[in-house]
């Protein structure tokens, strides 16, 4: 008589076993994706550093041909601006989307200028369109400057590039991570909202005098030195923007 043999018995895993698997896979998600988005926001960094390299060209351009003089951030008028300066170094960049970093969802354009030439106001100018006191946290001259800090008639004048003391150390644009649509930074006032530096892992691209950019955060512009200043050596730190930068930063952490 033929032996039967017993039916094998059918494998799988136990519900530990799932449960150990989905364990394993949970936290090794928790620790590459933070890893991922690190690493797609270090390389947007890279792309705006070049927007911002891409622009210090075009102000060195229209330095060279008005006499080497800086491109004013705006007109002088205490009222309102016009022309800002997005819109005056157009002709030499040829392309609007060099102004728009692609960390900063916002639309929001340059204000004061014509439609048909309006760029996004991602990156300001470091300086202003008119007169303003100390108080603001600029109590001197900056590279952008339609009138000096302290000329009550509003007279217009362009920075001369000789007065620069230290182009490598003096700010001219700051990338900008806010909503608002003026062309520079002419307040440290928090209801201003134009001193938000910190769009990419708590730091900003900044371009300088000398043409170089680089990635810092807030508080490393007045270390060393008053890098919003003609002269970054010799001119003090306000009150004012010191803690506008600090609290920046630690909002951050």
């Amino acid at each position: 008589m033929r032996k039967v043999s017993p039916s094998k018995k059918s494998t799988g895993f136990t519900l530990i076993e799932l449960l150990v698997v989905i364990a394993i896979i949970a936290i090794l998600a928790a620790i590459l994706f933070p890893v991922f988005a690190r690493a797609r926001e270090n390389a947007r960094r890279a792309s705006c550093l070049s927007n911002t390299k891409q622009i210090g060209l075009g102000i060195m351009q229209y330095a060279q041909d008005y006499d080497e003089k800086m491109v004013m951030l705006g007109s002088a008028s205490s009222s309102g601006c016009s022309s800002p300066w997005g819109e005056r170094i157009q002709p030499y960049m040829k392309s609007k989307q060099v102004f728009k970093c692609p960390s900063n969802p916002t639309t929001a354009v340059m204000a004061c200028s014509d439609p048909a030439n309006r760029v996004f106001s991602h990156y300001v100018g470091n300086g202003t369109w008119f007169a303003i006191s100390s108080s603001s946290g600029f109590g001197y001259d900056r590279p952008m400057d339609a009138v000096a800090w302290n000329d009550s008639t509003g007279t217009p004048r362009a920075t001369s590039l000789a007065a620069m003391q230290e182009p490598a150390r003096t700010i001219v644009v700051a990338e900008y991570k806010g909503t608002g649509n003026r062309p520079g930074i002419t307040s440290t006032s928090s209801t201003n909202g134009m001193f938000d530096l910190t769009n990419h892992l708590g730091t900003s691209n900044f371009l300088y005098c000398d043409g170089h950019a680089k990635a810092s955060k807030p508080t490393s512009t007045i270390s060393g030195g008053n890098l919003w200043a003609l002269d970054p050596a010799n001119t003090p730190v306000h009150s004012t923007l010191r803690n506008a930068l600090a609290s920046q930063q630690n909002a951050m952490q």
